[in-house]
């Protein structure tokens, strides 16, 4: 089974390495040696066959960084249930204490009679 142009297929798609690695695993298809795919073996395969898909390539390279998209998105969830809080609180520890009951990772800081969030 010619396997590059599935794994330049999922590549154009969006898919992270570590994602196309556990997609071929979980369609059983087997490396060339018969083993289970993990992200070196993805990265190995596109850097050899990029001169021969270079349209999927073309497409690959184009897609955003996933990292960037996935912080922002992350952001702007954050940054929009903040001022949510913000709005109907009092006191910025009343915003860290609502932030808290709902699962958000904070670290609440009291020093010199002000409350400080501090977000990882």
């Amino acid at each position: 089974m010619e396997i590059a142009p599935l794994i330049w297929k999922l590549s154009a798609e969006g898919k992270s390495l570590a994602e196309i690695a556990t997609e071929l695993n979980w369609r059983n298809v087997p490396t060339p040696q018969g083993r289970r795919w993990h992200q070196t073996g993805i990265q190995r395969i596109l850097r050899r066959t990029e001169s021969a898909f270079p349209a999927l390539a073309a497409a690959a390279a184009a897609k955003p960084d996933r990292r960037r998209v996935r912080a922002q998105e992350r952001a702007e969830r954050i940054v929009s249930l903040v001022w949510r809080i913000a709005l109907t609180a009092k006191s910025l520890h009343a915003v860290a204490k609502e932030m808290k009951r709902l699962g958000v990772p904070i670290s609440c800081h009291t020093g010199a009679g002000q409350d400080f969030i501090a977000m990882p």
